[in-house]
């Protein structure tokens, strides 16, 4: 399944996988071992950021965060997750303001989120993105339609962005909303405009 283990555990190193020699990379001893108080410290102080500043992520961070999340684990490693960026905050402030017109379809309604979405819609009213929370830029996770198990690919992928993030000094947090609206609101798969065969899984402020 090209996950390269027979390369890693061949006992008298005879085997080598290829398929991503870019990739390759020497690995010393003292790489392979993050001291567990460490590790657990690290992820424990991992939170979501509900106040973004003003100020925009350079690229090449996004880049390095996606990179480092083309590793994360698939089912049979079939790796079906792909990446749209909203780098734009403009294009950010849009799909907020589309999943604020797919909450407003859900008044009156026996949806489970009638009554929850009152207080977001009216807050949104008063000016602030209580969507969106002024993030600058929206990562998006999508996968092909029709295999709930894809969807689960692409939410561990994320969860390795949202991770690695704070590394970076980034702040993320997970949109939900946005999520929820982008597979029920066709105004809003249109502004994402992705393939008509692939379906928006996980999103992250």
């Amino acid at each position: 399944i090209y996950c390269g283990h027979c390369e890693v555990f061949c006992p008298s190193k005879a085997l080598l996988f290829n398929d991503r020699p870019e990739h390759r990379m020497t690995l010393h001893t003292e790489d392979h071992t993050i001291p567990p108080e460490v590790l657990s410290l690290y992820m424990k102080k991992r939170r979501s950021i509900r106040c973004f500043k003003k100020i925009t992520v350079p690229e090449d961070i996004i880049l390095s965060l996606i990179e480092t999340a083309s590793y994360a684990p698939s089912g049979g490693n079939r790796q079906p997750v792909k990446w749209l960026v909203l780098h734009d905050p403009a294009k950010v402030r849009k799909v907020a303001e589309l999943t604020i017109e797919w909450m407003k379809t859900l008044l009156r309604t026996d949806h489970p989120l009638s009554h929850y979405v009152t207080r977001i819609i009216a807050g949104w009213r008063t000016g602030r993105d209580t969507i969106c929370l002024g993030a600058p830029h929206l990562v998006i996770t999508h996968v092909p339609d029709g295999n709930p198990a894809f969807m689960v690919d692409a939410v561990i992928a994320m969860t390795y962005i949202d991770i690695a993030a704070q590394s970076y000094g980034v702040g993320t947090c997970w949109a939900g909303f946005v999520m929820m609206a982008s597979s029920a609101f066709a105004p809003l798969r249109e502004e994402l405009a992705l393939p008509e065969d692939r379906k928006a899984a996980a999103v992250m402020m």
